[in-house]
């Protein structure tokens, strides 16, 4: 009797339990919830109705590919979706895509690992909605992929990477979406990857690592293209060079790259140049290390308006900042050392190409060996209008300034530069030039050798409120000058001038190394009747002016030391306009003493008479 009443009671459970699934609808996950019409009635299926429309709306309606309500195919379930918000969730298994497919943005596409979408030759799939996947593949075939929402981000991965040739998965992630994201990995390149516009390509920092193979020439291509960003990403390389040119990020002169941005990102033993900026116009690059270089760290030709900012380059094969005939180039905080080849710093115009002009160089430091051989800041050619502000330049010239009798540069600014002293030749070494002012700054040379000198080929040089510290000081002959050296051509201080400004110079002798006499020496021997040369005031020493042909002025006061200013036959266009001052006797007319040229002495004896003057 017990045993009968316990079936009955299972039989009708089995009943109960059967007319609440027939109650019920197929959800994705194949089981029954959302109640039907006939489970509780009326009130009970709209109240749960509510509760998943709440759940819906951000969403769309969830649908499982596959769903015998929808079909099997991407197609067809589009079809029974129209334009309804839906979330399509695509599960295990190949799904074929055999001519060109357009989701709408009101359908989201969840692809699940496992799941491949399979386009046939030709065939295009556009993803106007939401695309859902981790890092894993879920496209293969030859067709091509397209998300259309300005903000959609792909991973490489959706098309496969293997370690080898990633530059595939990587191109066809930047030929589908706007933004394309690496992860903390490395990818493999054996090709080059072309740009397209309008592209961001983002790392996560130096655990995201592009490597180029040994014999690749460009990596990243950008020609004709505007709008990009690369960031927080890791190259590296084999250092491979080829005289035909190659780079990391290649921006094509031939073309016209703008709207372009590097920043945080890491070159190490990188083929070729780091980044090449050719035909750049509106570029920023910016926080990047570069260590180790086939060729240049960072090479513009042909650019109008980079700016470089807080970049560090060093161990290059080549230069560390090459910028070739280009304009409104902005480089600041950098460093470049250790160039192996060539200079930290190169600015120029090649013979026959278009100027270069308007470069700025704002607390920059050039370091380069000087058994190298090279310069720390190197300026050749057809190069105007640029301002070297600040920073440091050390290398065998620190500073070279050349050209030639028909291209040379012109208007160019030193202002409160420090150069050398590690030189062994001139801090400042002015070959051709004209209208180069050099203004504040601490100029430190050799016991042996001039701190700032310029050859008879140079024009007019400035020289304004420097500090000079050298065996011989400063030589500035100019193109109509010569080089005379007196005979007491040890002194601590030299000056050889035709033309320009000498104003606020500060002249210091190395410690320990005993001073002839006379401490500074000026000639003047090579003027003309065009030159003028003008001494402001603080010119410390005795005077000896041995041509004035050209005209000679001291509009200000003359501070001098003990052993006076001797004057020596200064002509009828010698003029002193300003005072005198000195702790000694003043002889303005010897009468035997040869011709060398204008002595003064010791800067802080020469203070000290001032302040003893002025307190008279």
């Amino acid at each position: 009797m017990k045993k009968g009443f316990a079936c009955l009671i299972g039989l009708l459970l089995v009943i109960a339990m059967a007319s609440q699934a027939a109650a019920c609808t197929w959800t994705i996950d194949q089981s029954f919830d959302n109640p039907g019409l006939g489970a509780r009635g009326q009130d009970e299926k709209a109240l749960s109705d509510s509760g998943l429309d709440r759940v819906d709306t951000p969403l769309g309606k969830e649908i499982c590919l596959g769903d015998p309500n929808y079909g099997n195919t991407l197609q067809s379930a589009l079809a029974a979706i129209g334009s309804s918000p839906a979330l399509l969730l695509v599960p295990q298994g190949t799904w074929s895509i055999a001519g060109n497919l357009t989701i709408p943005a009101n359908v989201s596409l969840r692809v699940e690992q496992g799941a491949i979408l399979s386009l046939s030759n030709n065939a295009a799939l556009t993803i106007n909605g939401k695309l859902q996947a981790g890092p894993y593949k879920i496209f293969s075939g030859s067709g091509t992929v397209s998300l259309g929402s300005p903000k959609a981000v792909a991973d490489p991965e959706w098309w496969g990477v293997t370690g080898t040739a990633d530059n595939v998965a990587i191109q066809a992630a930047l030929n589908a979406a706007p933004i394309v994201r690496l992860q903390p990995t490395t990818y493999n390149l054996t090709g080059t990857i072309v740009i397209p516009s309008n592209r961001e390509l983002i790392g996560s920092g130096p655990s995201t690592i592009v490597h180029e193979s040994s014999t690749l020439n460009y990596a990243f291509d950008i020609y004709n293209v505007s709008n990009i960003k690369i960031s927080n990403i890791k190259f590296t390389g084999s250092e491979y060079y080829t005289s035909s040119g190659c780079a990391t990020i290649w921006g094509a002169s031939a073309g016209t790259n703008s709207n372009v941005v590097i920043n945080n990102c890491w070159f190490d033993d990188v083929n070729g140049t780091a980044i090449t900026a050719g035909g750049a116009h509106n570029w920023s690059i910016s926080n990047c290390y570069i260590n180790g270089t086939g060729e240049h760290g960072i090479y513009c030709s042909l650019a109008d308006g980079v700016t470089i900012t807080n970049v560090s380059v060093q161990n290059t094969n080549f230069t560390g900042f090459k910028i070739k005939s280009s304009t409104n180039i902005y480089v600041t905080n950098c460093i470049a050392q250790n160039c192996l080849n060539n200079s930290p710093f190169v600015i120029e115009a090649d013979y026959g190409y278009p100027k270069c002009s308007y470069v700025y160089l704002s607390n920059c430091t050039g370091i380069e060996p000087v058994a190298n051989g090279y310069y720390g800041l190197f300026i050749n050619g057809d190069v105007e209008h640029c301002t070297i502000s600040g920073g440091h330049f050390s290398g065998f010239d620190s500073i070279l300034v050349t050209g030639n009798s028909t291209y040379y540069p012109t208007n160019i600014l030193f202002d409160n530069v420090q150069v050398g002293p590690n030189t062994s030749q001139y801090p400042l070494n002015i070959v051709y030039g004209d209208e180069i002012t050099i203004q504040g700054g601490k100029y430190e040379g050799a016991t042996n050798g001039y701190a700032i000198h310029s050859e008879t080929t140079a024009g007019e040089v400035n020289v304004i409120g420097a500090t000079v510290r050298s065996g011989y000081g400063i030589q500035l002959q100019g193109a109509t000058g010569s080089a005379v050296v007196p005979a007491n051509s040890h002194d601590i201080e030299h000056f050889n001038l035709t033309d320009g400004e000498l104003q606020g110079l500060v002249l210091q002798q190395y410690a320990g190394v005993t001073p002839p006499t006379p401490t500074l020496t000026i000639d003047y021997s090579g003027l003309t009747t065009s030159a003028t040369v003008t001494l402001n005031s603080v010119l410390l020493g005795s005077l000896d002016p041995t041509q004035t042909t050209g005209g000679f002025q001291v509009p200000e006061s003359i501070l001098v030391a003990d052993n006076i200013i001797d004057i020596f036959n200064p002509g009828s266009s010698f003029n002193i306009s300003g005072e005198i001052f000195d702790t000694g006797g003043i002889d303005t007319n010897p009468t035997s003493v040869p011709p060398t040229v204008l002595l003064l002495g010791s800067g802080l004896l020469g203070l000290v008479g001032w302040r003893s003057f002025r307190k008279s």
